[in-house]
């Protein structure tokens, strides 16, 4: 089954790195649901992903839970970059 790669940096509005944020990919129709966070730096990655369209919830305490969509690419790897408001 052909898989991609999907690194995501969480950051606040000033640009410092958020650690510790909930990021949840779900996909109801082919029941995947994955729960990742952030390191120190912000970062979290997801390698032998499945190649299928994934809703992206991302939270952290003190700032807006944001969601967005992404679609994972078979063998090539995708950064995503978000930035969470406070509340």
């Amino acid at each position: 089954m052909p898989a991609g790669t999907i690194e995501m940096t969480v950051t606040d509005t000033g640009g410092t790195p958020l650690g510790n944020v909930a990021i949840t990919l779900k996909n109801e129709g082919e029941h995947f649901n994955y729960l990742l966070h952030t390191n120190a730096r912000g970062f979290a990655g997801m390698q032998q992903a499945p190649v299928t369209r994934f809703d992206v919830t991302l939270e952290l305490a003190g700032y807006q839970t944001q969601k967005t969509a992404i679609n994972v690419l078979p063998v090539v790897v995708q950064r995503f970059e978000y930035s969470l408001q406070p509340e």
